[in-house]
């Protein structure tokens, strides 16, 4: 609708259109996620630093947004890197992504990195405390 109304030259019409499309876009983790993405291939850093975090503000389970913004670390050199990644394969459901993730890691010499424990802890904890709990 806003390329019609733009050949057509409503241009009160498009600027509506183009307002309301941009707020639904910057809601949309995938947006920020590709904007990130295509930023990364074109060398800016800085730049897909800065989308991949809102990406990742929006939605912090998608393990493809973890795996970025520790690249985007690992390139600028900058720590913090590991914990991206850890994050990424603890957030991979599928043996699989996993694989390809631990692939990709090795092909960056890091092939160390394991998938993060934090979930297993606070599995934990709360396993101990609904024991505690339910046996009071």
């Amino acid at each position: 609708m806003e390329r019609i109304l733009t050949k057509q030259g409503d241009w009160q019409s498009t600027n509506i259109i183009s307002e309301h499309l941009q707020r639904y876009r910057e809601q949309n983790p995938y947006y920020w996620y590709g904007s990130a993405l295509a930023a990364y291939r074109q060398g800016h850093y800085e730049l897909a630093t800065d989308d991949i975090k809102a990406a990742i503000s929006l939605e912090k389970n998608d393990p493809r947004f973890h795996f970025l913004l520790g690249l985007l670390h690992f390139q600028s050199g900058s720590h913090g890197y590991r914990g991206n990644f850890q994050q990424a394969l603890s957030l991979s459901a599928a043996d699989g992504d996993q694989e390809r993730y631990r692939q990709k890691l090795e092909i960056l010499g890091l092939d160390d990195i394991r998938p993060s424990s934090r979930h297993k802890a606070t599995d934990f904890w709360y396993r101990r405390n609904l024991w505690w709990w339910l046996n009071r």
